[in-house]
């Protein structure tokens, strides 16, 4: 599994305008719906859609796929790796207990577990935004769009290589917003439990900080070494934002319950 940095970093230097139609049919196999983005700008394009193949496969297997002769990207398959990642809803086995049997979930006094928990709820969310998107874009596609659904996408392969980690071996991979900004995510909950006002008030700046990293990157007046450090800040800003709704969605969640 790739960072999301890795995969920009990845994409930029494997892309190849000339290779658009293999990475399209690479990403066909795997039934993503990115396979028929249109960007005008080749090169664009083609990092975009190496961007998504590494959410399926290694960069061996891109480059290999793109060498004269291989049969690789053509061949059928009769399920792709999405298709076994499946939600409960859309699998026979339909409950969290059935599915990671090892976990223990009744056991919400243990961290861990409760961590567990509201991992698989992201993947639930994840799947059911990446659902949406997939109707909004069979009537229009813009870069923002494609950027939130390769994002998800990524996401929602992470909650499934956390729980499947935690349930093989006991113990996460740690690559899941939830762990790595464990702390900061407390920092929040505390936040919206004592001054709700300093939350809404800190999520504002981090709204501006995405607006204005996103207003440099489309600027011409910056170089391409300039334009990578806005990328890495809009990247982590965008973190950023996803952790501050994720931790108002959880206590709202709470409030019903």
């Amino acid at each position: 599994m790739y960072s999301l940095k890795e995969r920009k970093t990845i994409s930029r230097q494997i892309a190849d305008p000339g290779k658009i139609d293999i990475y399209r049919q690479m990403l066909s196999r795997h039934r993503c719906k990115l396979s028929g983005t249109i960007i005008r700008d080749r090169r664009q394009l083609a990092e975009t859609l190496v961007y998504a193949l590494l959410g399926y496969c290694s960069v061996g297997d891109i480059v290999t796929a793109c060498i004269p002769g291989t049969a690789t990207a053509a061949e059928p398959v009769s399920e792709s790796p999405s298709d076994a990642r499946r939600p409960p809803e859309q699998r026979k086995t339909r409950n969290k207990f059935d599915e990671y049997p090892a976990i223990r979930w009744k056991n919400l006094d243990n961290p861990v577990i409760r961590t567990a928990d509201s991992i698989y709820s992201d993947r639930i969310r994840c799947w059911s935004l990446l659902k949406e998107l997939e109707q909004q874009m069979e009537d229009e596609t813009d870069r923002s769009m494609i950027a939130e659904y390769v994002d998800l996408s990524v996401r929602l392969e992470l909650c499934f290589d956390e729980l499947r980690s935690l349930n093989d071996k006991g113990t996460f991979l740690g690559l899941h917003p939830f762990i790595t900004m464990k702390s900061e995510k407390e920092r929040i909950d505390a936040l919206l439990r004592t001054d709700p006002e300093k939350y809404f008030e800190e999520r504002k700046n981090v709204e501006m900080n995405i607006a204005r990293y996103s207003s440099y990157l489309k600027s011409p007046k910056y170089d391409e070494p300039k334009k990578k450090k806005f990328r890495e800040f809009l990247e982590k800003f965008r973190a950023m934002l996803n952790l501050y709704k994720d931790r108002l969605a959880e206590s709202m969640k709470n409030l019903r319950t």
